[in-house]
């Protein structure tokens, strides 16, 4: 027996409907803490390259005088390290709509419990909407691109941009040996382009995510109910 939209009946969870709701929510979060750990590890492994690399070219360039040797070593470091950022940025990316699906998910359990137990609402300081808007509004984010600098990929977008620009400058003034301005302008531009596309990237591959697997409870009166089995 199923319960349908149109007639809603009040009944308590079946233990095995419990042990399984409590099952999932328990994989749940266990998926968003592997998600956060493996943004967090790769983020720390892109931060170390970059530190560690900027040591070495430090001392490149302290050898070489800042010669031509210093000029190669950049030209081959910089791309790398860029590659580096790139890769880093599209799987932080991909740890963070796997999070946020996961906590839809989290969403809808707790959604169900308030169901059968309203008066429990004071108690829950989450929201029990599983639309990601109404969920950060919720606890005072707003959904700008600023709030995306603040995530792990829009923080790494930003300091792979700058890798991309240096190494940008570097190129131009190998082949051109360009004035500095020119250098610097070229670097800017790139930066900019970079963290822009990064940013529309990253908003366009989040809501794709989110739309495959629409909301089923948005808070309003319209919501549709789920259809529980009866266990």
């Amino acid at each position: 027996m199923d319960i349908t939209p149109d007639k809603q009946t009040s009944r308590d969870l079946s233990p095995q409907l419990v042990t399984i709701l409590t099952t999932e929510h328990y994989n749940l979060q266990n998926g968003r803490a592997s998600t956060i750990a493996d943004a967090s590890g790769r983020a720390n492994l892109f931060i170390s390259a970059v530190s560690t690399s900027l040591v070495a070219l430090a001392f490149i360039g302290q050898a070489s005088n800042f010669g031509k040797a210093f000029s190669l070593f950049s030209l081959i470091l910089f791309p790398a390290l860029w590659f580096l950022g790139l890769m880093t940025f599209e799987r932080t990316l991909q740890s963070t709509i796997e999070d946020v699906l996961y906590a839809r998910g989290m969403s809808r359990i707790r959604h169900l419990f308030l169901e059968h137990a309203p008066d429990m609402q004071p108690y829950f300081i989450l929201s029990s909407s599983d639309d990601a808007t109404a969920t950060l509004q919720k606890i005072g984010m707003k959904d700008t691109y600023w709030q995306i600098l603040l995530s792990t990929p829009g923080t790494i977008a930003v300091i792979n941009g700058i890798i991309g620009a240096v190494f940008v400058g570097f190129l131009l003034d190998a082949l051109f040996m360009a004035p500095l301005l020119i250098l610097l302008s070229c670097g800017i531009i790139f930066f900019l382009l970079s963290v822009a596309f990064s940013l529309w990237s990253h908003r366009n591959k989040f809501y794709q995510a989110l739309e495959s697997q629409p909301p089923l409870f948005t808070g309003s009166s319209e919501s549709p109910k789920p259809t529980l089995p009866a266990i």
